[in-house]
């Protein structure tokens, strides 16, 4: 079967696609947070929330728990630091000046 790229099936087999499960920016996520009661409508609303920042529920809270503690910039930086060892060893993103 042929892929909308053009490529075969065959050209990807043993290709894995999934981030490192259980990490992230900040480590390994080897813990957990006391679950806690909310009401229905809250849900639904972090739900929707989540959904339009194309998260679910758990990464949306998780990104929340991180910009409250350690602040948005920050957080940010972090991502930004990972894309670029990311891309800039593939070779796609121009060297960072100071600035």
């Amino acid at each position: 079967m042929t892929t909308p790229e053009g490529t075969q099936d065959e050209d990807l087999a043993g290709v894995q696609f999934a981030r490192t499960p259980g990490r992230d920016v900040f480590g390994p996520l080897d813990d957990h947070l006391p679950e806690i009661r909310i009401p229905a409508h809250v849900k639904v609303d972090a739900m929707r929330a989540a959904n339009a920042a194309g998260l679910d529920v758990t990464a949306w809270m998780r990104e929340l728990v991180y910009g409250s503690l350690y602040g948005p910039a920050h957080v940010a930086m972090l991502y930004e630091q990972r894309s670029r060892r990311v891309l800039g060893n593939a070779g796609q993103l121009p060297e960072k000046t100071p600035g």
